[in-house]
C-alpha cells in the first residue's frame, strides 16, 4: 500500500515526463515547419535567382556570356562577329571586246583568299576583299587573250578576251602633189599629202631628213622643202604612228 508521500512523488514524475514529451513534440513540429517553409523558400529563391538578374550556370539564356563572347537577351553587352562566308569562286566574263592597253580582270571568291591570275605568260596575284571580289591589272595587245584564275582551293576558271586593233580609220599615208617620175622645176618645193588626223609625218630627200609635218583634222599635211630639189632623186614620207612609208622617185 502506497503512502501519501509516494503518491505525491509519482504524480510529480508523470508531470515531468508529460512536459518532456510535449516539448519533444513541439520541437519536432518546429523542425518540420522550418524545413517546409523557411528552408524551402530559400531553396526556391536560389533556384530562380536568374529572374532577379543573377547569372546562372545555364549559359547565354539567363545572362551569362556564351562561348563566342555574345551575351543574352537580358541587357548584356553583345559582341559582334563578322562571319566570313564562302563565295563562289569565278572570273568575270568580259563585257564584249576591249580596247588595247590597260585592262582590269576581275572575279569573285572567299574573302582573304589569294588569287593567281595568268595572261600571256604573266602572273598577277590578287587578294579577295571583304566584299568577295578581286581584280588584277594587265596590259593587252590586239588579238585573243586567254586569262585563267586560280585560288588553289577551287577549280581554275578561264575566259577569253577579244582585244581590238587600234583605230585605223582615216586617210592612208601618201604624197598627193608629187607623182612617180616627175621633174622638179620650181624651188622652193611644197609637198602635200595625207595621213591619219593628228599623225606626224617625217619628210626626207635622198635619205636626208628635212623635218616633220602634222596632219590636220581632215588628215591633210604640207611641208615646204627649202633648197634646190631639181637634182633630187627621191622624196620619202614616213608615218611616226605606225611606221608606214611612201617613196616618190623624181627627176629620171
Amino acid at each position: 500500500m502506497s503512502t501519501p508521500q509516494q503518491n505525491h512523488d509519482q504524480g510529480q514524475a508523470r508531470i515531468v515526463i508529460s512536459g518532456v514529451f510535449l516539448l519533444g513534440l513541439a520541437g519536432m513540429a518546429f523542425a518540420a515547419y522550418f524545413l517546409q517553409n523557411v528552408a524551402g523558400d530559400h531553396k526556391l529563391e536560389a533556384g530562380h535567382s536568374s529572374e532577379h538578374g543573377a547569372p546562372t550556370h545555364e549559359g547565354n539564356s539567363h545572362g551569362e556570356a556564351d562561348s563566342h563572347g555574345a551575351t543574352n537577351e537580358h541587357g548584356g553587352t553583345d559582341v559582334s562577329h563578322t562571319a566570313i562566308t564562302a563565295q563562289e569562286f569565278d572570273i568575270n566574263d568580259p563585257e564584249g571586246a576591249v580596247a588595247p592597253g590597260d585592262v582590269t580582270v576581275s572575279g569573285t571568291g572567299t574573302p582573304g583568299n589569294t588569287v593567281t591570275v595568268t595572261a600571256n605568260g604573266k602572273e598577277v596575284k590578287a587578294t579577295v576583299g571583304e566584299d568577295g571580289t578581286w581584280s588584277a591589272p594587265f596590259e593587252f595587245a590586239p588579238g585573243e587573250v586567254k586569262v585563267t584564275a586560280a585560288d588553289g582551293k577551287h577549280p581554275a576558271s578561264e575566259v577569253t578576251y577579244i582585244v581590238l586593233a587600234p583605230d585605223t580609220d582615216g586617210p592612208t599615208l601618201g604624197i598627193s602633189n608629187l607623182t612617180e617620175g616627175a621633174r622638179i622645176k620650181a624651188e622652193p618645193l611644197e609637198l602635200k599629202g595625207t595621213a591619219r588626223p593628228g599623225e606626224l609625218v617625217r619628210i626626207s630627200r635622198d635619205g636626208n631628213v628635212l623635218g616633220e609635218a602634222k596632219a590636220n583634222d581632215q588628215g591633210e599635211w604640207s611641208f615646204t622643202v627649202d633648197g634646190d630639189s631639181t637634182k633630187a632623186k627621191e622624196f620619202r614620207a614616213i608615218s611616226l604612228g605606225d611606221n608606214a612609208s611612201v617613196t616618190i622617185r623624181v627627176n629620171p
